[in-house]
């Protein structure tokens, strides 16, 4: 059990996704030269939430991330970056949710959307609220 004096540290592992890797291999430090790493230390005064402003991704880009605590790994991530300014695009697509109660719902719809493949990205323009009886 966490303690709320406790300090943890996490590395942070990110990599652009390489169609020449396996799904796999993209966080191993071994096998990946192109893998972005980092630590964070969380502790009570942050909630124990790390959070981290990576710079100098090229646009475009899928990425992978997790983090990790000695055996312990966080779920992989996965993300994009935004097109370049210059970029001529000539559409995208986004997924838009707003306003979740946890007392009356189940949330299919944030299931649902994490698996299609094909989001651009995620816009969430609500609050999420939690009834405390």
């Amino acid at each position: 059990p966490m303690n709320v004096d406790d300090e943890i540290e996490l590395e942070f592992r990110m990599a652009a996704v390489d169609p020449n890797l396996v799904v796999e291999d993209h966080l191993d430090p071994e096998k990946n030269p192109n893998l972005r790493r980092g630590f964070v230390t969380v502790t009570s005064a942050s909630d124990f939430v790390a959070k981290i402003d990576i710079t100098g991704l090229e646009s475009g880009t899928d990425f992978v991330f997790a983090f990790y605590h000695g055996e312990y790994v966080s779920d992989v991530g996965q993300t994009k970056t935004a097109p370049a300014n210059d970029a001529d695009v000539e559409s995208l697509t986004y997924a838009v949710f707003s306003c979740s109660h946890f007392a009356n719902g189940y949330f299919h719809s944030y299931d649902l959307g994490s698996t299609i493949k094909d989001i651009d990205f995620w816009i969430h323009v609500g609050d999420y609220l939690v009834s405390v009886v």
